[in-house]
Order: structure tokens, then sequence, then C-alpha cells
């Protein structure tokens, strides 16, 4: 899945609102968020249109059997593949972020949201800052407002919270979506979603 595909999916599983205040978040910068609770619906919009973007098994002709088969061993899709596990991963992670938290407090000196001089910092290292103000709002957080590793980790921990995942669920759950064309489940290996359809 490329950048566009992957910013493109989180917009659009982000697209709802839903705020109910629930904590803090501080950080190094003097930043602080608020947290939220997650509704369940929407992390399964997310893994909905993670799925749709799976990769496919390709096939191959067996000269023994005469036919075409599955091969899921072809290296392509394996490498494809574990591709869109990691992005799965990572979308969880900057889904939390976007859904699970929101601004409340931002020293002055620190750039807002809206500043485009740290947006033109970014860009200055190859890094595009999307439009969408939700993805404007994932890229600030992680650039600007949590930028040490201790506010990362504490980030993580927290969003990790509110998704009531851990990063190995969503590793090890996500093979319930995991079947190849004859109707056979892989044995267990990334994540899914959390049961239920209530907040």
């Amino acid at each position: 899945m490329d950048r566009q595909d992957y910013n493109e999916v989180l917009a659009q599983a982000a697209s709802r609102e839903e705020k109910t205040e629930d904590g803090l978040i501080r950080f190094s910068t003097g930043v602080v968020l608020g947290t939220q609770p997650i509704p369940k619906r929407f992390i399964r919009d997310l893994y909905d249109l993670f799925e749709k973007r799976k990769p496919q098994v390709p096939m191959v002709w067996n000269d023994q059997k005469d036919r075409e088969e599955l091969n899921p061993a072809d290296p392509t899709y394996l490498e494809k593949t574990q591709q869109w596990e990691m992005d799965l991963v990572f979308a969880v992670s900057d889904f939390g972020i976007m859904k699970g938290t929101y601004l409340i407090e931002k020293p002055d000196p620190l750039p807002s949201i809206e500043d485009n001089s740290w947006v033109e910092e970014r860009e200055h290292f190859g890094v595009i800052v999307p439009k969408s103000p939700a993805l404007r709002y994932l890229a600030w957080v992680t650039y600007v407002a949590a930028p040490e590793d201790a506010d990362q980790l504490l980030l993580s921990e927290q969003v990790g919270k509110l998704l009531g995942i851990t990063e190995g669920a969503v590793e090890t759950e996500m093979s319930k979506f995991r079947s190849d064309e004859s109707g056979e489940t892989d044995p267990p290996s990334e994540p899914a979603p959390p049961d239920g359809d209530g907040d």
C-alpha cells in the first residue's frame, strides 16, 4: 500500500466526529491532549478499508496437475503482505491518535497546527504533510507536540489503552480476515478488530 492509499484509508475511517473528554496526555513540549473513547465501529471501519487493499494470492500453473493453483509462497506476494501487515499495525496507532485525542493546550512559542512553518520544515526534508485536517493534526502531534522518545512512548501507551488492543493483538486477530480463495483460513498471525459495536 503506497502512502497516498494509506492516508486515504485513515482519512476515510476518521471522517466521523465524536468527542467525550476522558483524561489528559502531557508532553515535554508543554502540549496537553485530551483523550476520548474510540467507538469500536470506527476501528472496524479502518479494518474493513484495509481488508479491501489486502494483497491477493497469485496463481501459478501446476504442470503435474495440469491446472492453476494458488501460490501463497510467491516472494512478491509475501513481500506485499508483510508491508500490508506493517501498514495496518501503524495505521491502528495513527488512527488512535486521530480519533482518540484532541488538543487542549499549546504553549505560545510552539507552532500551531495551522502554522505553515513546521509544514515547510518537514517538506524540506521530504516529508509531505497532507491537507486533510485529521492527517495534519496527526503529523503535528507526531513532529511538533511529541518529539521526544518519552513523548512517543507515553502517546503509544495512552492510545493503546483507548483502543483496548495491544500491538500484539493487532498482529494476531486480523487472521479472521485472512483466507484464501478455497475458504481455508491461515493460522493466526495478525490483528483483529475488537468485538462488539458499542462505544
